[in-house]
């Protein structure tokens, strides 16, 4: 619900995603840190943007990494 509120009135992309995405660009050209690394960091840091508990996140970014990597 909060999500599809704000992708209203920001467009496609929330605010906290545009963030996100900013701060995956910079780590990946400016710290040029491994491409896996940098996206788990970056979901690391839009779940607590996005204020969700600690745990949720730790849940999610397992699920969500488990069901890519294998």
């Amino acid at each position: 619900m909060l999500f599809s509120l704000r992708a209203r009135f920001y467009g496609f992309l929330s605010f906290p995603d545009l963030r996100c995405l900013v701060f995956l660009i910079i780590i990946l050209a400016k710290v040029k840190w491994h491409p896996c690394i940098a996206l788990l960091l970056a979901s690391v840091v839009l779940g607590n943007i996005a204020r969700m508990d600690i745990p949720d996140v730790a849940d999610a970014v397992q699920t969500g990494a488990g069901n890519n990597f294998g």
